[in-house]
């Protein structure tokens, strides 16, 4: 049997070409070896590796049948939660954890979340908004609906492995509550929002349960709900979706259509570029009945928008998995002078050179076998690694030193915007020089 590095090697060598991500593998490994984390990987990569044929399937599914991660571990991670998944329900995601995150923020507008309040999830899958709901706010009572009874089954598998008690109903829209005469302070739901099945990834159309993915507007969740409301709410009631950009004149309409004078706005996530959030949000006052809506923003659509703004040598603020950040093109002396001005930075001060793959980073560098290790093993990530740069970079990526500072986010929105710029970005944090970082927009 190879040792966990051996293995390691063979899979990255195996799939490099078919754009394999080092993370997937290293999670593989973690899984497969009952490793606790990710740095453990390479602690103990001289060991034998135990379930290697086991790890061999992993990657061959992974690298040839293009299968998420999570369907092959049956595992997904969900703000330090882990959640069984398989193919019956969707595999959560960033863009959900933070519409969550907003909720608990923004909360207080409207209730006091101390107390007890009724919060139906509207198409639950995997259950993971209610899980994260119940650890906010405990007090809440939370219901769970969904119209496939195999999502139902893991949403209880995941409400039992976490000891919440959510109660469960099997239906369609508000259809359950209404049968089951349940009144609602709180509507939340990820329904289905694409329109052209080509914005979705290969790999989500060939795995993720198309009933969650694909919105038909003559049939959708959204005008359920709209039309349905009266039917279970107690009082005022505050409702929470996620959407994608180009839905919202249609769900002004559909709003307008069912609701006296709505108060309703929208919200980007992080994955919406700044230069591109202009009159997102809107808000009418309502002196009739008040409801609530904030439209969580999944941008799919604005990585070429956002190209343009880096091609035409401006400043694009973007966020990463730790802070927001401020990048440029890498070989304009015209942009780097802006970041420099922009961020009042000390201009001996180089910035961190940020591309989409760790493979990419090898045109730029000239690192040796143990920063290759170094990189491969924890990149991407929330780790910036110095090595050697190529003397044809231009002067001022390096300022002389001819030292570099490698990045590889580990977020998707910067792996998809750097591959379509098809070259790196100069990348630091939003914030003047010596000030706190930001972490909010």
């Amino acid at each position: 049997m190879p040792n966990i590095d051996e293995a390691l090697k063979e899979a990255w060598n195996y799939g490099k070409d078919k754009g394999v991500e080092p993370i997937d593998l290293r999670l593989m490994v973690m899984k497969d070896e009952n490793l606790p984390e990710q740095i453990d990987v390479l602690i103990n990569k001289d060991k034998e590796m135990k379930n290697y044929s086991l790890f061999k399937k992993q990657y061959h599914q992974l690298i040839d049948d293009d299968m998420p991660v999570e369907y092959i571990l049956n595992e997904a991670d969900f703000l330090g939660q882990k959640l069984y998944v398989d193919e019956n329900v969707l595999i959560p995601r960033g863009e959900t954890e933070e519409m969550i995150a907003k909720l608990s923020e923004k909360i207080g507008n409207f209730y006091d979340p101390r107390n007890y309040l009724v919060c139906g999830d509207v198409g639950t899958g995997s259950g993971c908004i209610p899980l994260a709901i119940k650890s906010y706010f405990p007090n809440w009572l939370c219901v769970a609906s969904d119209i496939s009874p195999k999502a139902l089954e893991v949403a209880k598998r995941n409400f039992h492995a976490n000891n919440i008690n959510v109660q469960t109903l099997l239906g369609d829209a508000l259809t359950p509550y209404i049968e089951n005469k349940i009144n609602l302070d709180v509507i939340i739901s990820n329904p289905p929002y694409i329109l052209n099945e080509e914005d979705a990834q290969s790999s989500v159309r060939k795995y993720e349960p198309a009933s969650a993915l694909w919105l038909d507007k003559n049939h959708s969740v959204y005008e359920s709900i709209f039309r349905d409301y009266k039917k279970v709410k107690k009082g005022d009631i505050l409702m929470v979706f996620e959407i994608s950009p180009d839905l919202e004149d249609w769900l002004v309409s559909l709003m307008k259509r069912y609701m006296d004078k709505p108060e309703y706005y929208f919200e980007k996530d992080l994955a919406t570029p700044k230069n591109s959030i202009d009159n997102l949000k809107a808000k009418i006052s309502s002196s009739y009945e008040k409801k609530h809506i904030i439209m969580e923003y999944l941008d799919q659509k604005n990585v070429k928008s956002a190209v343009k703004v880096l091609q035409n040598e401006e400043i694009l603020a973007l966020p990463t998995e730790t802070v927001y950040g401020v990048a440029v093109v890498y070989d304009s002396k015209k942009a780097f002078d802006k970041l420099v001005a922009t961020k009042q930075r000390a201009p001996e001060k180089p910035f961190a050179l940020a591309c989409g793959k760790v493979a990419d980073s090898f045109a730029y560098i000239e690192a040796d076998e143990a920063s290759k290790r170094v990189m491969e093993t924890f990149l991407p990530g929330e780790l910036t690694v110095l090595v050697n740069a190529k003397k044809n970079l231009p002067w001022h990526v390096t300022l002389g030193t001819n030292v570099i500072g490698i990045r590889i986010p580990a977020y998707p929105y910067i792996t998809e915007l750097l591959t379509e710029l098809g070259k790196p970005v100069l990348l630091t944090s939003a914030n003047i020089s010596g000030q706190p970082t930001s972490r909010s927009y």
